[in-house]
């Protein structure tokens, strides 16, 4: 009946690996967790990616007062961006993008952070993601666990990613 807050930039690490499937939890893991991150510095009309550490995880409450029409999954067959449902719950492995909150300053201004806060069962044991397409063919993939992953690791273990992995970073300029 405890709870347990992870603040952003600090990790889950778990030791024993449980079984979970894409939007449903089977492993041993129970309870409650939340796992807070922090954006970089935001404007209003910036994005920024996301990926759950925890499931089950509704996707628009990571950032209740962004806008709902203005979310979006990277569709690798199509090359394109396409517009979601902000209330679909996130699949572990998956990216997802959404603006920064209505009420952000503009730029020139001040930028804001903005805190997402997941709550579920922490993610955990081996998460499967498709990647679509050769070389060349863009995949918005994310980290599905509550600490950070070995990028060397990661394309050791998983062939199918080429071997370059190319990651986000917040440009606007502060």
């Amino acid at each position: 009946d405890g709870s347990l807050t992870i603040e952003s930039g600090a990790s889950l690490v778990q030791v024993n690996a449980v079984t979970n499937e894409a939007n449903h939890y089977t492993g041993k893991n129970e309870g409650t967790v939340t796992v807070k991150r922090n954006t970089s510095p935001l404007f209003r009309y910036d994005y920024t990616y996301w990926s759950t550490p925890v499931s089950p995880q509704v996707l628009i409450d990571i950032s209740p007062d962004s806008p709902t029409n203005l979310v979006y999954q990277y569709s690798a067959n199509q090359d394109n961006w396409i517009a979601i449902n902000p209330n679909n719950v996130m699949r572990p492995g998956k990216g997802y993008i959404l603006r920064a909150p209505l009420h952000y300053n503009l730029n020139p201004g001040m930028p804001l952070v903005h805190t997402a806060e997941f709550e579920g069962v922490p993610n955990n044991g081996t998460i499967k993601m498709p990647v679509i397409g050769g070389e060349g063919k863009l995949n918005l993939l994310g980290n599905p666990y509550p600490s950070a992953l070995n990028a060397t690791s990661f394309i050791t273990a998983n062939l199918n990613v080429g071997g370059t992995l190319y990651f986000w970073t917040h440009n606007t300029q502060s």
